[in-house]
């Protein structure tokens, strides 16, 4: 479990990444020293420098960034469900529960990792842990560098983890849901007035948020649409509920790393099933692909 300290117990986007946690394993040891686990990550300042090994080779530069900001393309798995930013019942966050802080691997809420490997009830080699991320601009996907917010979330989206997978009615609403929210941000991203905002995901490896060092499967893998979150006001992180699915440049697909340190090629095709159950840390189904 990761659980390190921050100043803001109200929100998650105050709180380190994993990434932070790696460094020692990177050759970046002194840079893991200078870190302040009392001032949460995106206030480390000069204390994180860019990582080499956070940034994929294949993937391009679609903003010009300099060659000092913290360029990240690797992000871990919050879960199946879209209510990715929680804290302490204050701030406007809601509470964290064990529930509604993410069924994946990597839940967020107050910026801590609150799972141990005892809690992969499925096994690690049946769980993705982390995959890959690029910018909307770049993906193939939407040639723009925008993200869509104020989008409205389908009902039939689970609120906590305890996923639909288990159930297969359920699960069929619940890919339905996805299909129909797919057409209806490219709807939205096509209209007079979209809600765009600058698409600044994989800025930075120093921010515990979705687009950034996280992101969910609830959708497949380079989803045919934008990623989008229902929050209306700018910024770099998505605070509220998120659609943040994993995207690379690879043809057909993207990498995820499994919780047993093995790397698996993922079609953009794979059953929704087969990808809703790799996401959660116990469902029961044991999921092979």
């Amino acid at each position: 479990m990761l659980d390190a300290a921050q100043t803001d117990n109200n929100a998650a986007y105050r709180g380190h990444t994993i990434h932070m946690f790696l460094l020692p394993f990177v050759e970046q040891s002194a840079m893991y020293g200078n870190i302040s686990w009392t001032a949460f990550g995106v206030s480390q300042g000069t204390r994180l420098a860019p990582v080499s090994s956070f940034k994929c080779p294949s993937a391009p530069n679609p903003y010009n960034w300099t060659d000092t900001m913290l360029v990240n393309n690797y992000v871990f798995n919050i879960g199946t469900i879209p209510n990715t930013l929680q804290g302490a019942g204050g701030g406007g966050y809601a509470a964290v529960t064990p529930r509604n802080c993410g069924s994946g691997p990597f839940p967020n809420g107050r910026g801590a990792f609150y799972r141990t490997f005892g809690d992969i009830e499925d096994g690690t080699s049946n769980t993705v842990f982390a995959s890959e991320n690029v910018p909307n601009k770049v993906s193939g996907v939407f040639e723009m560098s925008e993200i869509l917010r104020g989008i409205t979330l389908p009902s039939d989206l689970p609120s906590d983890s305890i996923l639909p997978s288990r159930n297969t009615t359920k699960q069929q609403v619940f890919v339905a849901a996805i299909n129909k929210l797919a057409d209806d941000i490219t709807t939205a991203a096509k209209a007079s007035s979209p809600n765009f905002h600058p698409d600044v995901s994989c800025k930075s490896w120093g921010m515990p948020v979705p687009c950034q060092t996280l992101f969910n499967m609830i959708a497949p893998p380079n989803w045919k649409t934008m990623t989008a979150g229902t929050n209306a006001t700018a910024g770099a992180a998505f605070d509220g509920t998120v659609i943040c699915p994993a995207r690379s440049m690879h043809s057909g697909g993207v990498n995820a790393g499994l919780g047993d340190g093995s790397i698996r090629f993922v079609t953009n095709t794979i059953d929704m099933t087969t990808w809703h159950s790799l996401g959660n840390v116990a469902d029961g189904l044991n999921a092979s692909f």
